[in-house]
C-alpha cells in the first residue's frame, strides 16, 4: 500500500509539475516546476524495485538532468555577471540583442541555454529523451 500511494503521489506530482512549467514566465518559478515534474520521473523508475536496469535508468537520468540544469543556471549567471540579468524568458531577446563586445560570446550563452532547456524538456536528440525513454 505505501508504495502505491507513493506511486500516485509521484504520477501526480509529476503532471502538475509539467502542466504549471509551461504556464511560467520567470525563470526561478519555470526550473521549480520542471525539478517538480523531473523528480515525478526519477521516482517512477525508483518506485520499481523489481528491475535493477530501471534504478539505473533513474540514477542516469537523475545525471543528465542534473548536467542540463547546472549549464542552464551557469548560463544564467554568466549573462548577470555581464550585467544582463535574465529573469523571465522574454529577457533573454533582450540579451541577443545587447550591443557589446561580447555580442558573439552572447549568442553563444544564448543557444547554450535554449540547448539545455530542449534537454529538460526531453527532445529527441538530446541525452534526457532517451534517459526518458529508458525508464
Amino acid at each position: 500500500m505505501p508504495l502505491f500511494c507513493l506511486s500516485v503521489i509521484t504520477i501526480v506530482g509529476g503532471v502538475v509539475g509539467a502542466f504549471y512549467s509551461y504556464t511560467q514566465h520567470h525563470i526561478k518559478e519555470f526550473i521549480g516546476y520542471t525539478g517538480i515534474n523531473q523528480i515525478g520521473y526519477i521516482f517512477i523508475g525508483l518506485c520499481i524495485f523489481d528491475n535493477q536496469a530501471i534504478v539505473n535508468a533513474s540514477i542516469y537520468y537523475l545525471i543528465l538532468y542534473s548536467i542540463a540544469n547546472i549549464v542552464f543556471i551557469g548560463s544564467l549567471f554568466y549573462f548577470s555577471s555581464n550585467g544582463c540579468a535574465i529573469t523571465r524568458f522574454d529577457h533573454i531577446s533582450l540579451a541577443l540583442s545587447k550591443k557589446s563586445p561580447a555580442g558573439v560570446i552572447n549568442k553563444y550563452f544564448i543557444i547554450l541555454i535554449g540547448l539545455s532547456v530542449w534537454s529538460i524538456a526531453g527532445l529527441p536528440p538530446f541525452g534526457n529523451f532517451f534517459a526518458k525513454i529508458s525508464l
